[in-house]
């Protein structure tokens, strides 16, 4: 009898020495596991915080459209030339004064920033005062750099005429 309780308490020895063992593997695994966790929890962290970021900068950019397309609308480029001018000579239409480009120059050199045109506008003065703040107010940076306004009799009518030379700083070559 004492031979298989030494033989059962050999086994039970061994089984629990096995048992110790796969604990401490399991530990060290668990360990490991616990570890690389952390890391992929780091890893969503970090992505979720970018997906934030680019939420918000979507968000920005949807936002802000009409703002930049308002602000590259008032750049005029070589090719937006005749819709410039068109806005001159609509805007006299719309303020009751027959505009008319006399001359367009682009800038002789560096010192120059954007091309000039003659305008020549005739109306009351009520309407050409007018036409002139629509001037002032028109979406396009632009410097004003002669106005000339006259008044001549016509059948017994009083009729102005200005003549304006504009200067297109917001011009892209």
């Amino acid at each position: 009898m004492m031979k298989d309780s030494r033989i059962l308490l050999g086994l039970v020895s061994l089984a629990l020495v096995i048992l110790i063992a796969g604990g401490v593997l399991l530990f060290i695994s668990m360990g490991g596991m616990v570890r690389e966790m952390g890391e992929i929890r780091g890893r969503i962290l970090s992505l979720d915080l970018e997906l934030k970021n680019m939420k918000i900068l979507e968000n920005f950019l949807t936002e802000t459209v009409g703002g930049r397309e308002r602000i590259a609308g008032s750049f005029v480029g070589e090719h937006d030339l005749v819709r410039f001018i068109e806005d001159l000579e609509d805007g006299g239409e719309r303020n009751g004064v027959r505009v008319r480009v006399g001359s367009a120059a682009l800038a002789s050199g560096v010192t120059q920033a954007g091309p000039t045109f003659m305008l020549e506008a005739e109306g009351s003065f009520t309407s050409i005062f007018r036409y002139m703040v629509f001037l002032e107010n028109i979406p396009y940076e632009i410097i004003l750099e002669d106005v000339d306004m006259t008044s001549i009799s016509q059948d017994g009518k009083k009729i102005w005429k200005g003549s304006f030379i504009v200067r297109l700083l917001s011009y892209e070559s």
